[in-house]
């Protein structure tokens, strides 16, 4: 009487469901992160812009009673906000809008996507009213 095996079967079918687990568990984890720092990302963008909105020129304020945003300074506090928040990204003064644009690094945990190194990025205007 023969003896009947599965010639391996199951354990190539074990291998590919382990594999297909693994992906779906890192896309689990590092999409979540993803979606985290991207939030993060837009968050810090809104907190920079209003930031450099807050700064105004007090030349302008006390000579002609205007209120005119000082560009430099706005620039300067939006990327200030930015880099301690562990961001990078830039800032422009567009008339009584300030413009911010905030990337947030992230490595990926389990997926090799892009080296392991991705990037979330968001905008964000504040005008100053």
């Amino acid at each position: 009487m023969n003896a009947r095996t599965d010639e391996g079967r199951v354990l190539v079918f074990t291998m590919v469901l382990a594999s297909a687990i693994a992906a779906c568990l890192g896309l689990v984890v590092d999409g979540g992160r993803m979606l985290i720092d991207a939030t993060r990302a837009g968050t810090l963008a809104h907190e920079a812009a209003r930031a450099g909105a807050r700064e105004l020129d007090t030349a302008e304020l006390t000579a002609a009673g205007g209120v005119r945003l000082d560009e430099g300074a706005a620039v300067r506090r939006a990327e200030e906000h930015l880099h301690a928040s562990g961001a990078t990204g830039r800032a422009i003064v567009d008339g009584r809008r300030v413009v911010v644009t905030a990337e947030v690094p992230y490595t990926t945990v389990i997926l090799p996507l892009g080296g392991g190194r991705a990037q979330a990025r968001a905008s964000a205007t504040a005008v100053q009213d």
